[in-house]
Formats: C-alpha cells, structure tokens, sequence
C-alpha cells in the first residue's frame, strides 16, 4: 500500500510541475507547446492509468491515448475499430471508415502539394 501511495504523490507532483508555467495563446493562436509538454503530459496519462488498471501479460495497459500537438500536426480522424469477434458490422464500417477518411487526406494532400508546385513554377 505504500508503494501506490508513493505513485500516487509523484503522480500528483509531476501534474503539478507540468502545471507550472501556463501556456498562452498568443493573437488568438494556438498557445506554445513543446515537446517536452507532449511527453510529460503522455507520462502523466500513462501513470494515471497504470494507477488505475493492471497490466495484461504481455505487460500493456488497456487504455490507449493518442496525444497530438495541433500546433504542428493534423487532428486524427481515425475512428477506434472493435476488434471483429465482438462486432464484425462495426469492424468492417469503421475499417471502412478509415479507409475513407486516410483516402480523401492523401486526396487533399496531393492537392495542396501540386498548389505549391504550380506556386514555386510561377504558373
């Protein structure tokens, strides 16, 4: 008991110093964010969820967290796909809806690279 009680204060130290210094936006903005907030905010997630739930056998938590920095990357669409033996519908639809999701980014992605293209030519 006193192990987790240990976890659970340095838990609550490391959201502290992660709250520390606030991060403003600046002329309406995103507001800074760095790696170093990325990482610690993802060991935060992940201590919290190790205090929460143990560990399968081959040592993973079963929650799953993908943190992005919208300053440098797109928001995911990707939509969580069921595993099959639960609800097969579910898993081909959302399977599906990736896919489509995936095609029409590279779609635009294309776009967007022959934009610059054409700019860079002067055409």
């Amino acid at each position: 008991m006193k192990a987790r009680r240990a976890q659970v204060e340095s838990l609550h130290d490391k959201i502290s110093v992660f709250l520390i210094e606030r991060r403003l936006s600046r002329g309406g903005g995103y507001a800074e964010v760095t790696d170093k907030d990325i990482q610690d905010l993802y060991e935060i997630i992940e201590d919290l969820v190790d205090l929460k739930c143990d560990r399968d056998g081959s040592w993973e938590l079963p929650i799953e967290v993908e943190l992005i920095n919208r300053r440098t990357h797109q928001r995911s669409h990707y939509q969580p796909v069921p595993y099959s033996h639960q609800d097969i519908e579910g898993h081909v639809s959302r399977a599906e809806l990736n896919f489509d999701i995936a095609f029409e980014a590279y779609k635009t992605a294309r776009k967007v690279a022959e934009l610059y293209r054409k700019k860079d030519s002067g055409k």
